[in-house]
């Protein structure tokens, strides 16, 4: 049972260090060295997906978008007129990925998710998924 149970979080480690790994190279592509030393978090919004946990994390957006500690990246967009509709436009830490740079990242059965990516030293230490089962946006709301 133990080497069951040891294996089991061997593997979590070596998938969560994977994924880590491919969110840094992509940030990376999107952002310079620089820009992330000073930034705590980076929150990763598809346009199209879960809509409830999509709102939640665009009316935090809205709520938080001055906070200079948190970049955020929109991707899978359908319509920038929509976003900008709402409110979102690219910034000095909004960055709309038309190009769906991101979405190499992202583990397939997440992409309806937003990602939150904290961040140290300007590298990706853990990644959070906002779904209906995991509040995600704790994780800054509890650092701020």
């Amino acid at each position: 049972m133990l080497k069951i149970t040891v294996t089991i979080i061997l593997m979590f480690t070596l998938y969560s260090c994977n994924e880590n790994a491919a969110f840094n190279n992509v940030i990376n592509k999107v952002y310079n060295n620089a820009d992330l030393q000073n930034t705590d978090f980076i929150v990763i919004i598809p346009s199209a997906g879960c809509s409830g946990c999509i709102l939640g994390v665009e009316d935090f957006y809205l709520n938080n978008k001055e906070l200079s500690n948190i970049k955020y990246i929109f991707f899978n967009i359908i319509s920038t007129k929509e976003l900008k509709m709402k409110g979102i436009n690219s910034s000095y830490n909004t960055v709309l990925d038309t190009a769906n740079i991101v979405m190499d990242a992202y583990p397939q059965n997440n992409k309806i998710y937003p990602c939150i990516l904290e961040l140290k030293k300007g590298k990706v230490i853990n990644t959070y998924y906002q779904s209906p089962e995991s509040n995600a946006l704790d994780i800054i709301i509890n650092r701020k």
